[in-house]
């Protein structure tokens, strides 16, 4: 592929995408974006460099209402750091779709109200158990870096995901793609 319209992305995001340097699909967003635009799962090795949070990113910001008050996706990370840097770069796309995004243990105003929602399995059972946070709008979940998380991260997120909606979407994404991680994604 040589364009992202090519992958089905919207002309206007698309343009956002060339405003912020990022021209052409990198292999595995070539590969992910349509499934992901069918709304099908993934499970998938990936990690720095391949292009993961625009793989998943985009047809989130295709699919999700940006005019949701509750999140319709949640992107979940093995550290606090991680979800508030992946929730700015994906935020600088928002300005063109006015999608809400924000990060749970972070700076982020009223991140619970955002469409769009990043942080770790931790923090979101911790929010969802003091009624801070409600997953039933959630139509997505990803897993960004299942590889990173630690055991205590790994029971968060499996109590979270029996929250979820059973017909969400699910993309796991690990590097490298371990045994468990496997055993996760297609259970």
């Amino acid at each position: 592929m040589e364009s992202f319209e090519e992958l089905g992305v919207t002309p206007e995001l698309a343009d956002a995408l060339v405003a912020e340097g990022i021209e052409t699909p990198t292999d595995f967003q070539a590969s992910a974006i349509p499934v992901l635009l069918r709304g099908n799962s993934l499970l998938a090795q990936a990690g720095p460099g391949a292009g993961t949070l625009l793989a998943y990113g985009i047809p989130l910001l295709q699919r999700v209402d940006p005019e949701a008050l509750l999140p319709q996706a949640l992107i979940l990370t093995p550290s606090a750091e991680a979800a508030s840097r992946l929730a700015a770069s994906l935020s600088r796309l928002t300005q063109i779709t006015g999608h809400k995004v924000g990060a749970l243990g972070s700076t982020w105003a009223l991140p619970e109200i955002a469409s769009i929602l990043f942080a770790t399995p931790e923090e979101s059972l911790r929010a969802v158990r003091a009624s801070k946070l409600s997953l039933e709008g959630i139509q997505s979940v990803a897993v960004d870096g299942f590889s990173g998380l630690e055991p205590q991260g790994l029971e968060a997120l499996e109590t979270l995901f029996e929250s979820i909606p059973k017909d969400g979407q699910r993309v796991l994404l690990g590097q490298p793609l371990s045994k468990e991680a496997e055993a996760f994604g297609k259970a």
